[in-house]
């Protein structure tokens, strides 16, 4: 793939060739990466109402090595815009939709403030850097994930991750998911709720609160909770220090 680099003003729908790495730098924005009806990735993203503030904002997009990077330019123009984000029409979302089966192998999305919403993804590795807001991942299927948030809550639907590292400052892990190796989730202030489409017989765990409960499959156990067997084909490490956490098993 040649080297190329473009400048985006106001909203438009970019078609490009296949990518195996996507890295995305936005800072005030709800980003979303999803399977989708698509020949081809495409990208889009809000208008502002009033044309005359459409150059407020800009995105930058560089296609180099079979990588696609999207990064939010920061210049006054954009720092006003953001002052008057009202002028957005409909939801300030980036979008960027893939078609169904590409090769993407990896993800790696930091974001200051907004939600990420990740869907219809199989993926050998996931980050997420997000300071203030919310993740979902939503029937992805993921090899690795590295997840930080420091405020806001991750919810899990129907995700199925052979490996991974949560940590969240101030919010909750949520969700159904089927789980695999080894899982480390920390919650410094917040809660751990999660169904697991698994056999808990083929499940370690080690769960720890320090001012909270624990409830694995409807039974309350003392802190800390800990199983273990031969044949387990998952780890479960959470701790929370401020909070519950809570298992079932479908």
């Amino acid at each position: 793939m040649e080297h190329s680099i473009r400048t985006v003003e106001d909203a438009m729908t970019l078609s490009a060739d296949e990518y195996t790495v996507i890295d995305i730098d936005l800072t005030q924005f709800n980003l979303q990466i999803i399977e989708g009806d698509v020949s081809s990735p495409t990208l889009s993203y809000p208008v502002v109402a009033d044309q005359a503030d459409a150059a407020h904002f800009e995105l930058e997009i560089e296609e180099k090595d079979s990588t696609l990077r999207i990064t939010e330019i920061q210049t006054n123009e954009g720092r006003r815009w953001m002052k008057r984000n009202l002028k957005i029409r409909g939801k300030n979302d980036v979008v960027l939709t893939l078609p169904t089966d590409f090769p993407l192998e990896s993800i790696d999305v930091h974001l200051s403030m907004g939600s990420a919403r990740f869907r219809q993804l199989d993926l050998a590795e996931l980050k997420l850097d997000l300071s203030m807001g919310g993740a979902v991942l939503s029937e992805l299927t993921a090899k690795a994930v590295d997840i930080d948030l420091s405020m806001g809550s991750l919810k899990l639907e129907n995700a199925s991750l052979t490996s991974g590292s949560y940590n969240l400052s101030m919010g909750s892990i949520e969700g159904t998911a089927t789980l695999k190796g080894e899982q480390r989730l920390n919650c410094s202030m917040g809660s751990i709720n999660l169904r697991l489409a698994q056999d808990p017989a083929k499940l370690d765990y080690d769960l720890n609160t320090s001012l909270g409960s624990i409830n694995v499959d409807g039974r309350r156990l003392g802190s800390p909770a800990r199983q273990s067997h031969t044949a387990a084909e998952a780890k479960i490490d959470a701790t929370v220090s401020m909070g519950s956490i809570n298992l079932r098993f479908d």
